[in-house]
């Protein structure tokens, strides 16, 4: 009787060994997965900063000297890259190379405006935050009177 009671609790236990082996495995591989979407997930906003562009038109008629002040103080911005400023002049040639210079000569004036394009960096470097200051003395509370007091 006790060696069938022997078989019976081997059996048992190559059971829940087997059934913590596979338990234990299915989570070590999820911790695993996780981790990869977890690590792929910085390469993937990385790209997507780099990589998506911006556009900023500027006014019709606005002189290049201003356009290039602008792009100087864009460019100071610690999460710009980059930027490049296409005049209207090239803006204008591109366009006549795309379209057609007949397409162009239905236009009074050049239906180009001066883009600034900055691209934004992956790992922008942001000042680090002011702390506030102490805040102003508050005024005092008006009274609260009662009406008889008033009378």
């Amino acid at each position: 009787m006790s060696h069938k009671k022997n078989k019976v609790l081997r059996r048992r236990l190559a059971g829940s060994y087997l059934s913590s082996l596979i338990s234990i495995s299915l989570v070590l591989l999820l911790m695993g997965a996780v981790l990869l979407v977890v690590l792929g997930t910085g390469s993937i906003q990385d790209y997507l900063r780099e990589n998506i562009h911006m556009t900023l038109v500027l006014k019709q008629g606005t002189p290049a000297r201003d356009a290039v002040a602008c792009q100087r103080r864009i460019e100071a911005k610690p999460y710009v890259k980059s930027t490049s400023y296409i005049s209207v002049q090239q803006g204008t040639e591109e366009m006549a190379r795309l379209l057609g210079e007949d397409f162009l000569e239905s236009f009074e004036e050049s239906p180009v405006f001066p883009p600034l394009i900055p691209p934004l960096s992956a790992k922008p470097t942001l000042p680090p935050p002011t702390q506030p200051g102490p805040l102003p003395p508050r005024a005092a509370p008006p009274l609260l009177l009662k009406k008889e007091a008033l009378r």
